[in-house]
Parts: structure tokens; sequence; C-alpha cells
């Protein structure tokens, strides 16, 4: 429609050509969805809440393993996450478990005294990564004191 065709602000608002207004929808159904929707969301929050999710989030994962010597005795060692600031002494039996490891793969040391073994592996985020049983060469120890 050319501009000189259009109707003026007076004849609009005389001739009532204003849309009308909406209808409020306040049906059972529309609040039964309301309260679905955020009951929905309260669980979904409650969710994130728990332990294992905002590791998950966060890309990280577990690694957990024991350290043995060449005869397969345990022995209490230091675990390193090579490149990061994460590190633990093992339990006395040699077991150990750390959280908190960057997902992707990492260089993990487990380290006797000054003799070291290297283990790369792969990190999973949000869950348990197992070394399994690191054997740590503690005769090469003895071998250096001689």
């Amino acid at each position: 429609m050319p501009l000189e065709k259009s109707p003026s602000f007076e004849e609009v608002s005389s001739n009532n050509l204003r849309s009308p207004k909406p209808k409020k929808n306040n049906s059972p159904t529309r609040i039964a969805l309301i309260i679905i929707t955020l009951i929905l969301l309260i669980l979904l929050s409650a969710t994130f809440m728990q332990d294992g999710l905002p590791t998950t989030l966060r890309r990280k994962g577990a690694i957990s393993g024991a350290a043995v010597n060449e005869v397969g005795q345990a022995i209490p060692v230091e675990v390193i996450v090579y490149n990061t600031d994460i590190w633990i002494q093992s339990n006395t039996d040699g077991t150990f478990f750390i959280e908190g490891v960057p997902a992707g793969e990492q260089s993990i040391i487990v380290a006797f005294d000054r003799i070291a073994a290297e283990v790369k592996m792969g990190i999973k985020p949000g869950v348990e990564n197992s070394l399994g049983t690191v054997v740590v060469p503690t005769e090469l120890l003895e071998e250096a004191t001689e």
C-alpha cells in the first residue's frame, strides 16, 4: 500500500483497527506444564550438585593403582602427575588413589626414594582410571649405593 493511501493515526484510532489483546491462558494444562518444568529444573540442578558430575564437566578423572618392587613386594611411593601440581604419598601397602587428574594423555611418575617408573595413560573424565600394578626397580637403588 502506498504511503498516500495509508490511513492516518486518527482514522486507525477511531475505526478500532487495533489488534485485539491476547486472551490470558490460565488453563490447568498450562499451569501443570509450568509446575512440571520447575520440578525438572530442580531435579537437574540436584544432579549437577552430585560429586561425579562436576568432575565430568571440568574434564577431570581419577587414578588408582599399586606399586611393588621387582620381587613383587608392596612399597610406599610418591605418585606424581607430570606437568601438574598433583602428587600423593601412597599407603604403606603401595596402593594409591588420586582425584582431579586432567583428562587426556598424562605421564604418571611412581617414585621410590631416588628411583622412579613412568607410565603414560589416557585419563577418561568422570571415572576411576586404573593404572594397575607398577613395578619400581628398587635394585637400581641398591646398585647405586654400592
